[in-house]
């Protein structure tokens, strides 16, 4: 079955990043973790949201560059 848009909050991933929810780390410290578990926080992708103005991309979907760090 092939990946669906996801509802998170006001927002829905596109089937693009919604196919990737589930993808883990395969090797190194951090082996079998969530690779982005914050893409499963809808308080994050309103920080986000509120942080900087989107990017249309060609399909129509918003796309946010926000830098920041993770582990």
């Amino acid at each position: 079955m092939g990946a669906q848009a996801v509802k998170l909050g006001d927002y829905t991933l596109s089937k693009t990043v919604a196919g990737h929810l589930d993808d883990v780390v395969l090797n190194g410290r951090f082996k079998g973790e969530a690779v982005r578990p914050f893409l499963n926080l809808p308080q994050t992708i309103g920080e986000i949201v509120r942080r900087c103005s989107p990017i249309r991309e060609a399909t129509g979907a918003l796309r946010y560059n926000v830098p920041g760090a993770f582990r």
